[in-house]
């Protein structure tokens, strides 16, 4: 609301196909064929940042790595509104209460991955895990999770999601100028942790295109860290390693 006081144009759910850029500087984006133009332009396009800054030969550190999360059905006795948030790094889990249920996520061992190329256009177009590896893997995998569970037996999965984020190959995140173009940015590679960081994102990337002192160091963070193939398999086993061996939630 305040942003359109503001003056803010808000456009969802429309597509964009093509970052503007000539003489190395940027110029705007393209949206459902249409140019719209701006001296800067920030890059957040997670997965799919690398298939915008390809044709530009700029690449961000980040890969499309599978994370899966699990939704209970409601148990208000067992998850409470005041259930804790948890983060269990020796049980490669997390959980937090969702309205009666358990939100909870497992850290599979071997975290697949997604080539860039092979990403749909929605996220939802793809099947990332068939239902008897998805049962196989919570099977194999959250044993030590269950372990800290009061009758666990007694939990039943109302729903799951299986879907690729983006993931770094450092797990730092993805923050700032692009390397040769005048006016891009990018802010990616959030490593699992989206909505918890976005205020940060935000301040950050504010503070990094108007020019101003950042409220923290962002060296680890630069976008030209990786000097390597970001396409290649190597690479993004790198990624899908770094998810599978993470601790935080």
């Amino acid at each position: 609301r305040i942003a359109r006081q503001n003056g803010v144009e808000f456009r969802v759910n429309e597509s964009v196909s093509e970052i503007l850029i000539k003489n190395d500087c940027v110029e705007g984006i393209k949206i459902n064929g249409e140019n719209v133009y701006a001296p800067v332009v920030i890059d957040a396009a997670g997965i799919w940042s690398n298939l915008l800054l390809e044709k530009h030969n700029v690449a961000v550190p980040v890969a499309p790595v599978r994370s899966i999360y699990f939704l209970t059905k409601s148990n208000h006795n067992q998850f409470p509104a005041d259930h804790p948030i948890t983060v269990l790094p020796d049980a490669k889990a997390f959980s937090r209460p969702a309205n009666g249920a358990l939100l909870f996520g497992i850290r599979d061992s071997k975290s697949m991955f997604t080539h860039p190329h092979y990403l749909p256009r929605h996220i939802s177009d793809k099947k990332y895990i068939h239902t008897d590896e998805l049962w196989h893997m919570l099977k194999s995998e959250a044993y030590e999770f269950c372990q800290l569970i009061k009758n666990p037996e007694e939990i039943e999965v109302a729903r799951w999601v299986a879907a690729p984020c983006s993931y770094s190959f450092d797990g730092n995140p993805v923050i700032g100028k692009a390397e040769g173009i005048q006016g891009l940015f990018s802010a990616t590679g959030c490593n699992g942790a989206g909505i918890a960081a976005s205020a940060g994102f935000g301040r950050l990337m504010a503070e990094i295109v108007l020019g101003e002192k950042t409220f923290i160091p962002i060296d680890e963070f630069s976008p030209s860290r990786f000097s390597g193939d970001v396409f290649s398999d190597e690479f993004m086993q790198l990624c899908s390693a770094q998810r599978s061996r993470k601790k935080s939630g």
